[in-house]
């Protein structure tokens, strides 16, 4: 899984607000002003900021709060990926988001995520395409461990 850790946002120039600005669809206070431009798979708006892409509902919590939230997620009222209107985002820690998004049944986690409730499902240790160890090398480096034989030496 991703780090909780968010990159610090780039510095902002006026040119930039303004270009951001012309790729959302300003309605009514209340409506969902939706991004234009470029969006991710799961429907979020992206905007590239000297050459690194960013959410779109990100920079406009930014700019409506006046800098950079850091690690906090930049969350919608209204379940709209794309949407860009400051009145529907709302800071949020990853936990509060995940929260969020389980309480509007956007996903499951915990007991009822999918992993939880189809153990077969998943392959696990040497059965994974990525696996570079097996099981049996995995408890040999255990007991080799456990005998006093420094990690790096184990590794080597």
């Amino acid at each position: 899984m991703a780090t909780n850790k968010c990159k610090p946002l780039p510095e902002l120039t006026a040119e930039t607000i303004e270009r951001f600005w012309d790729k959302v669809e300003k309605r009514g206070d209340d409506e969902c002003w939706e991004w234009s431009g470029k969006r991710d798979k799961r429907g979020y708006g992206v905007v590239c900021i000297h050459q690194e892409n960013w959410r779109a509902n990100r920079i406009a919590l930014c700019l409506q709060l006046g800098g950079d939230i850091g690690d906090m997620r930049s969350a919608h009222r209204c379940d709209n990926p794309p949407c860009c209107n400051p009145k529907h985002l709302f800071e949020a820690t990853p936990k509060q988001n995940s929260e969020d998004a389980a309480n509007k049944k956007r996903f499951q986690y915990g007991d009822k995520h999918w992993t939880k409730r189809n153990r077969n499902a998943l392959k696990l240790g040497e059965k994974t395409h990525l696996a570079k160890i097996t099981d049996n090398d995995v408890i040999e480096m255990i007991k080799l461990a456990h005998s006093g034989v420094f990690r790096k030496d184990i590794a080597k």
